[in-house]
């Protein structure tokens, strides 16, 4: 039985559609902007997985820098948390088209 998706003449086609996600994570560097940005992997990867198995939307929210800026933990992750409440009150806001 076929749970995520199911291939057709077309090719795959995911089988969770109409969902909606947010993906939280932290990182000890700075990934969203520098040097390093083409380097972040794990949310561009979330991005094409949830993409293929036909969600509607996936959201992110991250956390970062906190092995650069110990001494901004709580900072770091305050915001992360408002930013987080915010964006599951914006999904909330949408329709679940299942």
């Amino acid at each position: 039985m076929e749970k995520t998706f199911t291939n057709t003449p077309e090719g795959p086609e995911g089988l969770l559609t109409g969902r909606k996600a947010i993906h939280i994570q932290t990182r000890g560097g700075i990934y969203s902007s520098g040097p390093m940005m083409e380097f972040e992997m794990g949310d561009r990867y979330l991005q094409k997985v949830f993409e293929f198995l036909g969600f509607e939307r996936l959201d992110t929210v991250v956390a970062e820098g906190m092995d650069h800026f110990p001494k901004m933990i709580p900072e770091i992750m305050a915001k992360a948390k408002e930013q987080a409440a915010e964006a599951a009150r914006e999904m909330a806001k949408l329709p679940v088209s299942l």
